[in-house]
């Protein structure tokens, strides 16, 4: 204790320092003093030479991001070092908690399997996905990576933000349900979210979620550099858009569906951090969590998807799996990404139920990511994307016309 006081006293007066969460592994490699440790995690306070260098480091080990940043503001008026250990010890108790949630549910796997397990394949989700067009995929990644960049704090950052939300205002015209746009704006990031809600008919307030990230990076040239992003996570957007135009052409669903373009997730997961605490916060019924965050690099081999298995949820896994069965026909592998490696850790943290497919395992990783070199090239696979959009399809409509949900 006396250790933890101290370092605080002498960081205290690091204004531009934020105090963040990360591995213990990544905060060794960029030397930040570790203020607190659990199940692998540490407490530190960094600069923002550090902060960038811990997206670095990230990168080197194959993951996509690595940290994000430990929420102060709900310890109260307390000293800046009593505001962290509080907020910190949240912040472990939750994920205690959340384990032991997983290891019920493992505990009992085939019981709870047989209440939310189909057996054969629901022939409107089988004709919807041969909708799903590969052309439109790359049309929008296109679309996307022509912004020489995205990151988030450039006077631009919110550029394909607003010229998004125009075509997609246009693409909720042409259905005759409710279907809203919505810009978010985050205390932390000038930069905006982007939220499609489509209101279901019969249990509106349950909600079923998709999202990515709009936001890119260049780790190494900085915010002057070039960050197209195609892969990341131009890729992982494009199939969230490809999906919504094919589900809004099968009628309005029972539950709520909500697709969202987060900001400022290669900084922290700024933009669905903030999201995900409000939806807490306001005790909002969410049902389910899929992320995709990169969709385009078959690294693992053409139509190989990674079933990511931590910090997300075994009862969504395995329901992905059955998914993937039923109307994908894809490899799946298990693979670990670690923490806060995308937008899926801020809604699991909040305890909602989360899965993410990725593109490949950690070996096969696109290296070309949060440079000016990720654009689409040779290795780019529009195929291998839409296997992740007939997940996502199938994966929205079952859950928004089902009962389905968390057995526990």
């Amino acid at each position: 204790m006396k250790v933890f006081c101290l370092l605080f006293f002498l960081w205290g007066s690091v204004l531009q320092a934020k105090v963040v969460v990360s591995e213990m592994d990544l905060l060794k490699a960029v030397h930040a003093p570790v203020l607190m440790q659990r199940q692998g995690l540490g407490v530190a306070q960094v600069s923002p030479a550090q902060e960038s260098l811990l997206i670095q480091e990230a990168h080197k080990k194959r993951r996509c991001g690595g940290f994000t940043a430990l929420d102060l503001s709900a310890a109260g008026a307390q000293s800046f070092s009593a505001r962290v250990k509080s907020s910190a010890m949240k912040f472990f108790s939750q994920l205690s908690s959340l384990k032991k949630k997983e290891q019920r549910y493992l505990l009992h796997r085939s019981s709870f399997q047989a209440s939310f397990l189909n057996k054969q394949p629901q022939p409107k989700i089988q004709q919807a996905i041969k909708k799903l067009k590969v052309q439109e995929i790359q049309n929008w990644v296109e679309w996307f990576s022509a912004f020489p960049s995205r990151y988030h704090r450039l006077p631009t950052a919110n550029d394909p933000i607003k010229a998004l939300k125009k075509r997609l205002e246009a693409l909720a015209s042409t259905v005759s349900y409710p279907v809203r746009v919505d810009l978010i704006t985050h205390q932390n990031t000038p930069q905006m979210s982007l939220r499609v809600h489509i209101e279901g008919s019969t249990r509106p307030s349950e909600i079923v979620v998709l999202g990515g990230h709009v936001d890119s990076i260049n780790m190494w040239q900085g915010p002057s550099g070039r960050a197209p992003g195609a892969d990341d996570n131009a890729s992982g957007s494009a199939v969230l858009l490809e999906t919504l135009r094919v589900l809004l052409s099968q009628g309005q669903p029972q539950r709520s569906v909500e697709f969202f373009w987060y900001a400022a997730e290669e900084v922290g997961l700024v933009g669905s951090k903030e999201i995900a605490q409000q939806y807490r916060s306001q005790g909002k019924d969410v049902v389910a969590v899929l992320q995709l965050d990169m969709t385009l690099h078959p690294g693992a081999g053409e139509n190989v998807i990674a079933n990511v298995g931590d910090y997300t949820s075994a009862w969504l896994r395995d329901y992905l799996v059955e998914l993937n069965q039923l109307y994908v026909g894809a490899e799946l592998i298990e693979e670990k990404c670690g923490y806060a490696c995308s937008d899926h850790a801020s809604w699991y943290m909040q305890g909602f139920p989360t899965v993410m497919p990725f593109e490949s395992d950690k070996r096969g990783m696109n290296r070309r990511i949060h440079s000016s070199k990720d654009v689409i090239n040779a290795q780019s696979s529009f195929m291998h994307a839409l296997s992740f959009a007939k997940l996502a399809l199938s994966y929205a409509m079952d859950l928004s016309n089902s009962l389905r949900r968390q057995p526990y």
